[in-house]
């Protein structure tokens, strides 16, 4: 069955409203689901063919309105990066019209494209994960030759410690051995000087004995002479 190009058809068809469910030919969009009446509805002057779009930009929906209308002022709201996406890449094919046979390759064309540049998307992801992990390993790399840095450090602290500590207490045994050292030396030396006292005293009776006995001598040597000199 030949089917009309979409411009008779949509001349010849009955216009759906917005509370019915559009179907499949109406949808120029492909692969949008239907619009529900609490979406909203703004007018588009881009397409002369096309009076009102309804955007669900929560759920990124889109869905026209073929009536022949009097073409309004486009309102302004902000469109998330699916709609933004979806609009420019249909709106320039739309310009011509589609015959249901196009819309089936633009569909899948539509969908190869988004698929395309989703994964571009994800490999750009990927490798900006990649890289932030080569960054966090070789952070991690860093870090563990710090720490390790770090225990030798302290390794090394504890070692002079240790040194400082056994230095310390050889230097005071040494003090206190050189200590009993001089206390020994003085104890000898106040015997020695004791001694010495004893000595000196010794000496004073031995010079005054001898001062006796020298006396003794000089008293006997008068004697003798005068013993001579009666023999004589």
């Amino acid at each position: 069955m030949h089917m009309p190009s979409e411009s008779a058809w949509y001349a010849t068809s009955p216009l759906p409203s917005f509370d019915q469910t559009i179907p499949r030919k109406t949808t120029i969009l492909p692969g949008i689901l239907p619009a529900s009446p609490k979406q909203l509805v703004i007018s588009c002057q881009t397409l002369p063919s096309i009076n009102r779009l309804r955007i669900d930009n929560q759920h990124s929906r889109l869905r026209f309105d073929i009536e022949q209308l009097p073409i309004l002022p486009t309102s302004s709201i902000p469109l998330n990066p699916v709609l933004r996406l979806k609009l420019a890449d249909c709106i320039t094919r739309l310009l011509e019209p589609m015959t249901c046979a196009d819309m089936e390759t633009f569909d899948a064309a539509y969908v190869e494209a988004l698929k395309k540049e989703y994964d571009t998307k994800l490999a750009e992801k990927d490798a900006e994960i990649a890289k932030k992990d080569a960054e966090i390993n070789d952070l991690r790399a860093e870090l563990g030759a710090l720490s390790k840095t770090h225990d030798e450090l302290r390794k090394n602290m504890i070692k002079k410690r240790d040194r400082a500590r056994r230095r310390g207490r050889d230097h005071h045994e040494n003090i206190v051995k050189a200590d009993n050292i001089i206390d020994g030396q003085k104890a000898q030396a106040s015997g020695l000087k004791a001694q010495n006292s004893g000595l000196e005293a010794r000496v004073a009776d031995l010079e005054i004995q001898l001062s006796d006995s020298e006396a003794q001598v000089s008293d006997l040597e008068e004697r003798l002479a005068t013993v001579r000199r009666m023999l004589d």
